[in-house]
């Protein structure tokens, strides 16, 4: 919480409902669907920087609510995230 009400933050805090993710909806494009919502436009040669740089706080929320069929699809993706 200290991130988001900082005015010296370090980081972006981005939230994502993983229950949004589906088939056609991966972590990452999840992540660059929340962006845009900020106004923020990235390609994914950005976002990958981003992410390595430890710029990007994410506050991931409802792993319980996510597809079955989508589990293991996802902690991939947050294993390569982490």
């Amino acid at each position: 919480m200290g991130e988001i009400l900082s005015n010296d933050a370090k980081r972006l805090p981005i939230f994502i409902e993983l229950r949004s993710l589906s088939a056609k909806l991966t972590l990452q494009q999840a992540i660059l669907k929340q962006l845009s919502s900020y106004d923020i436009e990235l390609d994914e040669d950005s976002l990958s920087y981003l992410q390595r740089s430890g710029r990007l706080a994410y506050l991931l929320d409802g792993f319980d609510e996510l597809e079955e069929s989508l589990e293991k699809e996802t902690l991939h993706e947050l294993e390569f995230l982490s």
